[in-house]
């Protein structure tokens, strides 16, 4: 009978001894959970304000490739309003032609 208490004695002091073991276990695991989960909410707001980033770069070439596109468009005009006034300054210097007489009517 000794010999069974004994045993008995030592199986509860085992199992006590496992349950304070998983007792601590459990607690490391829902500290490790814990980490995770605010690394990965910092992950989030790290992805989200590279979104936000990214979005914002588009929006800004967009912009860019507009603007240039209107500064190309504006110096073709002003370049050919040039070419028009270089033109018109050119004929207005030249004697009237004659009646006939064309670039490919001359000797």
């Amino acid at each position: 009978m000794w010999k069974q208490s004994l045993e008995i004695g030592k199986q509860i002091f085992g199992l006590m001894r496992k349950s304070q073991q998983h007792d601590d276990d459990i607690r490391a695991l829902r500290q490790e959970v814990k980490e995770i989960h605010e690394e990965l909410h910092e992950l989030s707001n790290t992805v989200r304000w590279l979104v936000i980033a990214r979005e914002h770069d588009r929006e800004v070439a967009i912009r860019e490739r507009e603007h240039d596109r209107d500064v190309a468009t504006r110096d073709r005009d002003n370049l050919l309003l040039r070419l028009e006034n270089a033109l018109l300054r050119f004929e207005r210097g030249l004697p009237p032609g004659r009646q006939g007489e064309g670039p490919l009517d001359a000797p």
